[in-house]
């Protein structure tokens, strides 16, 4: 089952770290993720948003987060980058809500949110646009990361004491 913790950097954990009997997951038909689907965040970090990808399709999400399934006017990709931008963010973010001193937000809230309904083949060339680009940034996260863990490798051997 998918929860907050699990919306990361646009993207949905492939290992979440709770699980529901399938006794129990049966009753939770509700709860079922299509590939296509948006999960946001509703209460810890509103506003975090992920795509449903094919390899979360038919998994469960938890009642603290939204689950977002585009209209065929809506190309999902689209909507998914839309609403990890910045004027969505900020919309969001103006809309939370912290009376029991956990930042939420409504769904009714979410269901306001203004979004720019481009051509079906401008929504797709968006989204692949952003793809592209979210494709770049995590080359370089893991360039970096590859480098770290050299740089750490390349310390212990240069700096070690000689036995």
């Amino acid at each position: 089952m998918l929860r907050p913790p699990d919306v990361s950097d646009g993207e949905l954990s492939d290992r979440p770290d709770l699980s529901v009997p399938t006794a129990e997951a049966t009753g939770l038909a509700r709860y079922r993720l299509a590939a296509g689907d948006i999960l946001c965040v509703r209460t810890g970090r509103p506003g975090a948003c992920a795509p449903v990808t094919p390899r979360q399709d038919g998994w469960l999400h938890s009642d603290t987060l939204f689950r977002i399934r585009p209209t065929s006017a809506v190309d999902p990709a689209y909507l998914a980058h839309y609403l990890s931008s910045p004027a969505a963010q900020g919309w969001i973010l103006r809309r939370v809500h912290r009376g029991t001193g956990i930042p939420s937000i409504t769904g009714r809230d979410l269901a306001d949110l203004p979004v720019p309904l481009l051509e079906s083949a401008a929504q797709r060339e968006a989204a692949e646009i952003m793809a592209a680009v979210t494709e770049k940034i995590a080359v370089h996260r893991q360039i970096v990361e590859t480098a770290n863990e050299l740089r750490t490798a390349l310390a212990l051997q240069l700096f070690s004491a000689p036995k």
